[in-house]
């Protein structure tokens, strides 16, 4: 951990270090963005997706979704290497 009154003089170099403006509202801005357009991309694919259905239970819509396919060994640990590499680290 960094000691509270190191912080100030850290973050700068932190935030850079992790890709990450150190002004808050930047990234929330951004990540708000981002989570809109993958919202309205969702949506719009919606109807033509075979493998999303809305049900009505008890008179409240309820999204069910079609079992996915088994992955392959090698497909599993190709996926699992893409998300570790994705994943930041603070060194």
């Amino acid at each position: 951990m960094i000691p509270l009154t190191d912080w100030p003089h850290q973050r700068p170099h932190i935030c850079r270090m992790l890709g990450r403006s150190a002004d808050a509202q930047t990234d929330l801005q951004a990540l708000a963005e981002h989570l809109d357009a993958r919202y309205r991309t969702t949506a719009a694919q919606l109807p033509t997706n075979t493998a999303v259905t809305i049900e009505t239970t008890a008179g409240k819509p309820d999204l069910s979704l079609s079992p996915l396919d088994k992955l392959e060994e090698p497909a599993i640990r190709a996926r699992r290497q893409a998300t570790g590499d994705a994943t930041p680290t603070a060194r």
